[in-house]
């Protein structure tokens, strides 16, 4: 009876390493498969990036040039609106010191 307890302990230790060794193996094969598809994805998005790149890096050296090209045309446009700000100003001295002498002369005049 010791003998059969204890064959029948030996065969359950066989039969669940046995188990655990399938179970590995399978484990394994299911591993190896989500690495070979997260491979495979990854992949396929490095080219998709790769494709993506050229155009990307394209299109943002257009409007690059476009930015300083606005820009220009900002800076051409405050330089004219301060020219314009200084002329205006000039004028208004000038017709201010016109006035003074016509009030000068109008004050001679008048004596």
């Amino acid at each position: 009876m010791i003998m059969n307890k204890q064959f029948i302990g030996i065969a359950t230790v066989v039969v669940a390493g046995f188990a655990a060794t399938q179970l590995m193996g399978q484990v394994e094969s299911s591993i190896k498969r989500d690495l070979d598809a997260s491979i495979a994805e990854l992949n396929t998005v490095r080219e998709t990036i790769k494709n993506e790149k050229i155009p990307l890096a394209a299109q943002a050296n257009q409007l690059e040039g476009e930015l300083r090209e606005k820009r220009r045309d900002v800076e051409r446009v405050q330089r004219l609106r301060d020219n314009a700000s200084v002329d205006i100003s000039r004028l208004e001295d000038n017709v201010k010191g016109r006035r003074e002498q016509i009030d000068y002369m109008s004050n001679l005049v008048a004596e």
